[in-house]
């Protein structure tokens, strides 16, 4: 869900199985298809972003402005060939246009000033071919920097990048970067990497900074040996990597949100054993930060309304 405004929110409806057991070596098909949506927030009201139809979106990402969408999109052609890039669409014109083409993986991020992208153009899941490029979303232009990584996102000031590089082997991904590395700043357009963490086994994903940029919280996903999942925090101008709590093995991290005082924020985690959606708040105090945790159990596949045709359906698939 993005606020576009005060009263107006973009949703993303995906195709959904809930509480069925998986269909063995393939997905299978989705029931319907994926659908963007404007809601609005007073009265209710929705509509459907039509020119999405065919295309399957991956990682929307709102532009700063609440003006542009980015994404991912794959999508059949007449002659059963797959076509798949990244994709900008103008929320005045509803017309998307591939920037890029490839089966990316990696989530695209925006610049302050919501005209340049960042993203990996490695396709697929991998460790070796990973390389970032800034994409003009004005001009279209493909600017290669020279930088292998994955997962890169800018600073609030739009002067530097921070991303995950350094893989190994790999063998898991985190929305499409490789677990097993480390984080990475650079000042932009030719300054040298500099490595931020230095965790043994690598697991540095998700980083996001705080609204002055002053520190940058990720999330540490097990490597190895390693079992559970760690929320970082990172002090840039004292270059201090705080460990600030531990989630468990069966919990998806998820999204990380500073508030405007750059002193708190807030981070989302599903654990899919419990059925159990957390929100966490963090808040720093004094020369320590503070949890507080909020609970959220989501509702059996039975208490949703108008749901029991579709999970007997989905049952007889199965």
């Amino acid at each position: 869900v993005h606020q576009v405004n005060r009263g107006l929110a973009l949703v993303e409806i995906g195709s959904v199985l809930y509480d069925v057991e998986p269909i063995a070596d393939n997905a299978g098909h989705p029931l319907i298809d994926n659908e963007v949506i404007f809601v609005d927030l007073t009265h209710g009201d929705k509509a459907t972003i039509l020119p999405l139809e065919g295309w399957r979106p991956l990682y929307i990402q709102l532009s700063p402005d609440r003006r542009k969408l980015a994404f991912l999109g794959s999508r059949r052609l007449e002659d059963d060939r797959f076509e798949s890039g990244l994709l900008v669409m103008d929320l005045e014109t509803f017309k998307p246009a591939v920037l890029l083409k490839g089966a990316m993986k990696t989530a695209p991020a925006w610049s302050p000033d919501s005209r340049w992208l960042a993203i990996s153009k490695g396709g697929g899941y991998q460790t070796e071919g990973h390389e970032i490029v800034l994409i003009d979303t004005l001009t279209g232009e493909v600017k290669s920097i020279g930088l292998k990584g994955a997962g890169a996102v800018f600073s609030p000031d739009g002067k530097r990048l921070v991303y995950s590089a350094g893989f190994g082997q790999g063998g898991s991904w985190y929305r499409g970067v490789p677990t097993d590395g480390n984080l990475f700043i650079v000042t932009l357009p030719d300054g040298l990497p500099e490595q931020l963490t230095h965790l043994p086994k690598g697991g540095a994903v998700q980083p996001v900074f705080s609204p002055d940029g002053s520190r940058i919280a990720y999330w540490e996903m097990p490597t190895a040996d390693k079992v559970q999942k760690k929320l970082h925090i990172v002090d840039l101008p004292a270059k201090k990597d705080q460990t600030v709590c531990n989630i468990t093995e069966h919990a998806n991290p998820d999204e990380i949100r500073w508030t405007h005082d750059n002193v708190e924020f807030l981070v989302l985690y599903f654990d899919y054993e419990e059925g159990v959606q957390y929100v966490k708040l963090v808040k720093h105090q004094g020369d320590d930060w503070t949890v507080t945790e909020q609970k959220i159990r989501l509702p059996k596949a039975e208490e949703y309304a108008d749901y029991s045709e579709v999970r007997k359906f989905a049952q007889r698939l199965v």
